[in-house]
């Protein structure tokens, strides 16, 4: 991702960016991210992030959202090229979305290298620890439409100089876990 990010991602295109697996939140949460979504008056995009069709995934909240005839053709689904794509395609999607809304990891930390504002979704300390370490937003579950809202609002880009010292500190963790390569 740095590599990329130094050699520059694509022109944002999209407002926004959603990047929502379904396995912690319930329908009324669900429910939250329609409202959401129907109030945002750009051009959204739902970014999968893992191409499976399990209930809990992208793929099936988009499906669930794109249900309530409200929503028909407000959001599009952008879904990776896994079969023949490259990891460029593979993070395209996020890297066209000025803010970006996610509970995956991932989709975070993809989007903080793209420069776009991030916020984050509660879904596990995980990623409660992310948006911490990236001085982030971050929205604590249950997942409400005012919540959204206000972390649209405060979503921010994360500090090229905070990229590079993280980036730093991955290198020297590999270096130091890893055996010289002979």
């Amino acid at each position: 991702l740095a590599r990329f990010a130094r050699e520059g991602f694509p022109s944002k295109c999209r407002d926004l960016g959603l990047t929502v697996v379904a396995d912690t939140l319930c329908d009324e949460e669900i429910d939250a991210v329609k409202t959401f979504v129907s109030t945002h008056p750009g051009r959204i995009a739902f970014i999968a992030t893992d191409g499976r069709n399990e209930s809990s995934l992208e793929r099936s909240v988009y499906q669930r959202l794109n249900s309530w005839r409200r929503l028909s053709g407000m959001v599009t689904f952008l879904p990776p090229p896994y079969t023949f794509g490259s990891l460029r395609d593979l993070i395209g999607s996020l890297s066209q979305c000025r803010t970006v809304l996610s509970n995956r990891y991932h989709g975070i930390l993809t989007a903080v290298w793209a420069g776009a504002r991030v916020g984050a979704i509660g879904r596990s300390s995980k990623i409660r620890a992310l948006a911490r370490i990236l001085a982030i937003p971050f929205a604590e579950l249950p997942l409400t439409t005012e919540k959204l809202v206000q972390l649209r609002r405060d979503a921010c880009p994360v500090s090229r100089t905070l990229l590079g010292a993280l980036e730093s500190q991955a290198w020297e963790g590999l270096r130091i876990a890893l055996p010289p390569f002979k």
